[in-house]
């Protein structure tokens, strides 16, 4: 509840800026509303509630300050105003995110950031920032379970390769931009890895969030956010949510993964995993799998190719 609850802080100072100037008779009327939620009378307390729900967006502030409120019977009902509030406000930012993203689409997104440095703005790691969120909250929300993200510290060291250049073999808290395939590593934990090219073989990524434009290859993935034009192979993953676009997963263990894979996955052994829009995995063993559809998935918070205006 306190990530969600920083996530519309954050996101209240967007809509806030767009919001057109303050109305004093409706905030006053919110603020009656509010004190209402603590009534002694049930029905007083429904009413108000109701008419919080239907005032929408404009009732955030007051809402969230009444979660601060000494009475409990607020703070309990303006929580519960807030979480459908708190879903629009999230849904319209991402949207926007994505449109952003969509303009010249991943793959592009991907080579501008890694080639260019003027493009690599803070905004646009921002947006990075943002998208890999939503990413764990749409896993946690159409999953049925708890998916994190990985930190994006701001503070990050920036490391910039150019294609043929071969990067040290680990990295530890940085931002690594790479033109081109990567032969391989031995360790990526706490990174950020934007790829135009694949990864061949890194025998651990831990806490790493990667935006690759191509396949990723490695042992161990262990709590990561991935999203990759290609195929993911590794021995096993495990916490991590997963979009793969290209030829499919192969691995062998998963374990408490989301996963979306367009060319379906394999593996020896599947555990507790969330298989979004995909066919029964082939596995020699799977206990606690979920399968589902969805149109809420991760696929369309990354559009790799750009998206056609209308």
């Amino acid at each position: 509840m306190y990530v969600r609850t920083c996530l519309l802080v954050s996101l209240l100072f967007v809509l806030l800026a767009a919001a057109p100037h303050r109305d004093s008779k409706q905030d006053a009327q919110i603020e009656r509303l509010v004190a209402k939620l603590g009534s002694e009378d049930f029905d007083e307390r429904e009413e108000a509630g109701e008419r919080l729900a239907k005032l929408g967006e404009k009732a955030i502030p007051a809402l969230l300050e009444a979660t601060k409120s000494q009475d409990l019977e607020v703070r309990r009902r303006a929580a519960r105003l807030l979480v459908p509030l708190q879903r629009q406000v999230e849904e319209r930012e991402v949207a926007r995110l994505t449109a952003e993203i969509g303009k010249v689409g991943m793959s592009e997104f991907v080579r501008l950031t890694v080639s260019d440095e003027k493009y690599a703005t803070k905004e646009r790691w921002l947006t990075l920032k943002r998208l890999t969120a939503a990413a764990a909250a749409r896993a946690s929300a159409e999953g049925k379970k708890k998916f994190e993200a990985p930190a994006l510290e701001a503070d990050l060291t920036v490391v910039r390769k150019k294609r043929g250049e071969k990067p040290e073999k680990s990295w530890v808290r940085s931002r690594l931009l790479l033109d081109g395939d990567t032969p391989s590593f031995t360790m990526l934990s706490g990174c950020v890895v934007l790829s135009r090219g694949s990864l061949e073989h890194v025998t651990s990524i831990s806490k790493c969030v990667l935006f690759i434009d191509g396949d990723v290859k490695a042992t161990s993935i262990d709590d990561c956010v991935i999203v990759c034009s290609g195929s993911v192979q590794a021995t096993g993953i495990r916490g991590s949510v997963v979009l793969c676009l290209g030829k499919g997963l192969r691995a062998a263990a998963l374990d408490d993964n989301f996963i979306e894979a367009s060319g379906g996955a394999r593996c020896n052994g599947s555990i507790d995993n969330v298989f979004l829009n995909m066919d029964r995995i082939r596995s020699t063993s799977s206990r606690g799998d979920v399968y589902f559809e969805s149109d809420k998935g991760l696929k369309p918070l990354f559009p790799f190719d750009a998206q056609k205006k209308k």
